[in-house]
């Protein structure tokens, strides 16, 4: 980061990889660096915005990750100023539960980074959802997430995980990666499970799976490959058939022509067509057990709504246990706070059927939500 834009000075660099962690490179670095300590030895950094000169700073700070502080950073009187906080921090402080970075081995010895959310207070096992992140060249910063904090609220442990592939963590981390697309990926998301049930965090019987894109297609994946260690899964706005999807790579992934290459291979290769369509979820709904909510948006111009339409239909006609939540008016991810509304309804009364938690059941935001536009 460079607090003044027109020194040519990088005053710090921050990683994020295992908890934020700071490295002044400036004497403003340091000086910012020392700020930030006075919130405590964990303090993600949402963001900041600097004046023109770099003498002020303003900055979103999550002490311990439970919401947001807006603080103003004078660098040259070294003092800070509370400009306020988050709502959910200032009314809910107490309610919310801290993100913890853990560190595991994967089976074939390679360590695998994860943030685990507990409800607080939270002992013994307890039902879990795995996330997984799209890309799948990116990767899951640790701080506050909303939708973990809600999960938590409802009586379940979070473990979101950056498998091999993902990005952040060096180039051997994410060649590790490459052509493992429903293999070692997918043995990285069981092995998570594993190590949560070892730990004594997860019930095994009470485990589900949550992505969307490259993470729709993980959680598909796992039900149709591993549905005996997952028993439910939300599947969102998923790549689904991967033969299909390498027509219309998207820039949205952040993946050049050269690392779709590197993380599914060359299509002129037929050897390589036959492995997309073998690890495609398409291709294997006769093999689903268990149950499933799929999101999409009718307008996704990302992975295409037909991935969505043609795997319902496919576990439809098979009798398969699909439901559907299906907005006319979204495309790759949901953007209206009417859609969130009613998608954190559906999961939780999904979860709730079918892994034990707990439902805030009817909320009168919901008919609101049908009424109000944007």
């Amino acid at each position: 980061v460079n607090f003044d834009p027109w020194d040519d000075q990088i005053d710090a660099a921050i990683s994020t990889a295992l908890g934020t962690k700071i490295l002044p490179l400036s004497e403003r670095g340091k000086i910012f660096a020392d700020l930030v300590a006075q919130y405590g030895d964990a303090v993600e950094i949402g963001g900041f915005t600097e004046s023109v000169d770099g003498r002020f700073l303003s900055v979103d700070l999550s002490p311990d990750t439970l919401g947001y502080e807006f603080v103003l950073m004078d660098l040259q009187n070294q003092t800070t100023t509370s400009l306020g906080q988050q709502n959910f921090r200032h009314k809910f402080k107490d309610h919310l539960a801290t993100t913890d970075v853990v560190q595991f081995p994967a089976r074939d010895g390679l360590m695998l980074n994860g943030l685990l959310v507990r409800p607080r207070n939270a002992q013994g096992p307890m039902p879990m959802v795995i996330e997984v992140h799209g890309g799948p060249a990116a990767h899951l910063r640790w701080g506050y997430n909303h939708f973990r904090q809600f999960l938590a609220n409802r009586g379940y442990a979070v473990l979101a995980l950056n498998y091999r592939g993902s990005d952040g963590y060096g180039r051997a981390f994410q060649k590790a990666g490459f052509g493992q697309y429903g293999k070692k990926m997918q043995d990285d998301l069981v092995d998570a499970v594993n190590w949560a049930v070892d730990q004594k965090i997860a019930d095994p019987d009470a485990i589900a799976i949550n992505g969307g894109s490259y993470g729709g297609y993980a959680s598909a994946m796992a039900m149709v490959r591993d549905p005996d260690i997952f028993k439910a899964a939300i599947i969102e706005h998923a790549m689904l058939d991967v033969e299909y999807q390498f027509q219309f790579p998207p820039y949205f992934w952040g993946l050049s022509l050269e690392k779709w290459y590197r993380y599914f291979g060359n299509p002129d290769d037929e050897g390589v067509r036959e492995d997309m369509r073998a690890r495609s979820p398409i291709n294997r709904v006769e093999d689903l057990k268990g149950p499933v909510l799929m999101v999409a948006g009718r307008q996704d111009r990302v992975v295409g709504f037909e991935q969505t339409e043609r795997f319902i239909t496919a576990a439809e006609n098979l009798d398969k246990e699909v439901e559907a939540l299906i907005f006319d008016d979204e495309g790759h991810g949901l953007n209206h706070w009417q859609s969130k509304v009613k998608h954190a309804r559906r999961v939780e009364d999904f979860l709730a059927k079918h892994l034990g938690g707990r439902s805030g059941n009817w909320d009168w935001i919901e008919p609101v939500a049908d009424f109000i536009e944007d």
